[in-house]
């Protein structure tokens, strides 16, 4: 199905058309490919004008690595120079999942998907029509979010082509995201102990449950050594803000005008700011807010705001990984 949005514009194909999605992959182009967590903008990894083309219709930075999608721990294993039981023991807990796991590459992984680094980010996604594409292809496939550098996720087909338009020839239809934030990224130091470089969708506690030694030291490293490790990023075009408590809104208006506030639930407080009141979810529970999370910005985003303000979640679980997109997408 092709859609027009005005005179000269065609937008990508929406499709569930593995072939076709094959076959552009192998001639060097880029596709929309949905994860459980975010749609990718997928490439054949041992291409290089199909990885070159992931950098340039994304405008990411060249020292950002990218994350290889494989069908399986055997695939993941097969591309590792090392493979350490820690990463063995959480793949196989977790995969097909959100985690991807950081690791010494062979040779045949080409540096142009590691931004030059001895390691290689990998990882099994857990959704049907991604494995399937996995499954039917010969090669990894990388696949960053589908969308410019720095800005929001797409968590379905049509917010694909909203980000990138005629850019990608076709994007294959997997439905809304289930997940709806990044997948948890796990390295490891030289002698196998695993640390957490990004927090996501599963939570540290899920990871010590596998792992009891397992490390995390925000802000402790320079180098990006994952996608994800980059101060602003997750980011909507509205300014975005975030607040210790509500009472702190009540002047935004003022110097702001039009100001968007984004609640768990409602609150008292709320019906003496002059501000337009929406809510991360219907339902309560951190997981419902990190699927709705990315959409919730987009909305509003489109509804030219002056002023997106939040508060931070409990500092514990899915939260944290909530609070951590919050501080990259309200970087300045």
């Amino acid at each position: 199905m092709v859609f027009t949005l005005g005179p000269g514009y065609i937008c990508p194909m929406i499709s569930r058309d593995i072939k076709s999605a094959s076959d552009l992959l192998r001639s060097g182009r880029v596709i929309g490919m949905p994860t459980e967590t975010v749609y990718g903008l997928a490439a054949d990894a041992l291409n290089p004008q199909g990885v070159a083309e992931v950098y340039r219709v994304k405008k990411r930075p060249s020292f950002n690595p990218l994350i290889l999608h494989v069908a399986s721990l055997a695939h993941a294993q097969s591309h590792a120079l090392v493979f350490y039981p820690q990463a063995e023991a959480l793949a196989k807990v977790f995969w097909p999942g959100p985690l991807t796991l950081v690791l010494p590459k062979k040779a045949h992984i080409p540096d142009q998907i590691t931004a030059g680094k001895s390691t290689f980010a990998v990882r099994v996604p857990n959704h049907p029509v991604a494995l399937a594409l996995l499954e039917a292809y010969p090669n990894p496939i990388v696949a960053p979010s589908a969308n410019l550098f720095g800005t929001l996720s797409p968590t379905s087909a049509a917010h694909v082509v909203r980000n990138l338009g005629d850019q990608v020839p076709l994007v294959l239809d997997g439905g809304d995201c289930s997940l709806g934030i990044e997948s948890t990224i796990v390295g490891f130091t030289p002698e196998g102990i695993p640390e957490v470089f990004r927090l996501g969708s599963i939570t540290f506690d899920q990871l010590k449950e596998v792992c009891p030694d397992i490390l995390f030291r925000p802000g402790t490293h320079k180098e990006v050594l994952a996608p994800g490790m980059y101060p602003k990023h997750y980011a909507p075009k509205t300014p975005l803000l975030v607040v210790d408590l509500w009472d702190e809104v009540h002047q935004l208006s003022e110097n702001y005008g039009r100001v968007a506030i984004v609640a768990q639930e409602p609150m008292p407080v709320f019906e003496s700011i002059p501000a337009d009141v929406f809510y991360w979810s219907d339902d309560l529970s951190l997981e419902a807010v990190a699927h709705h999370f990315y959409r919730v910005l987009d909305k509003l985003d489109e509804q030219n705001f002056d002023l997106i303000v939040t508060t931070w979640f409990a500092e514990h679980g899915l939260g944290s990984a909530l609070n951590d997109k919050l501080k990259r997408a309200s970087y300045t």
